[in-house]
């Protein structure tokens, strides 16, 4: 199965458990990499997506953190893979 496959690159940069800090920063780097002129769009377009991901990190973590509901806070953590 290609999916399981060590040199598969959509598995290499899938992140899981709903790592959304991991994702953020492979986009950067990625978009950071990109040389190709034709390609600078979609370079762009990752780096903004990074830079959102990185305010929606921040975000559930100060509700996280402001909760007083240990359910929520759970729920929140487990957003972020790190429940």
């Amino acid at each position: 199965m290609a999916e399981n496959d060590s040199t598969n690159p959509i598995r290499k940069t899938t992140p899981g458990g709903g790592n959304l800090a991991a994702l953020s920063a492979r986009l950067a780097e990625h978009a950071d990499g990109i040389e190709n002129m034709a390609a600078r769009e979609m370079a762009n377009d990752m780096a903004s997506a990074a830079r959102e991901i990185d305010k929606l990190v921040a975000g559930i973590r100060k509700a996280a953190s402001s909760t007083k509901d240990d359910v929520t806070k759970q729920h929140l953590l487990d957003l972020l893979g790190e429940g």
